[in-house]
């Protein structure tokens, strides 16, 4: 019983991924920003589609920030923000 379950949230993880990825393409000169979310921790990927190549990452285990989770997501923001501002001018979100 639990596959089935575990096939239908795959399943429709799949067709957002698909029709989300559909509209937002990132290339060299302004990269795809993704966010992903888990339990404890964000992820940020600056990723360039026409290639496959994800060109700068942040993780925010690897900040050391505490507090909150929204307070740790703000900081990694903010440091993401900083990281990537001196070579790209704009990003697609």
């Amino acid at each position: 019983m639990n596959k089935d379950k575990q096939k239908i949230k795959d399943a429709g993880k799949a067709r957002r991924r698909a029709r989300t990825r559909s509209k937002i393409f990132g290339t060299a000169k302004r990269p795809r920003l993704n966010v992903t979310k888990t339990l404890n921790h964000v992820f940020l990927q600056l990723i360039d589609d026409d290639s496959g190549k994800t060109l700068e990452s942040l993780h925010s285990k690897s900040l050391k920030a505490k507090g909150t989770k929204s307070e740790v997501a703000k900081v990694a923001g903010t440091e993401c923000a900083k990281k990537i501002s001196a070579k790209y001018k704009t990003c697609i979100f």
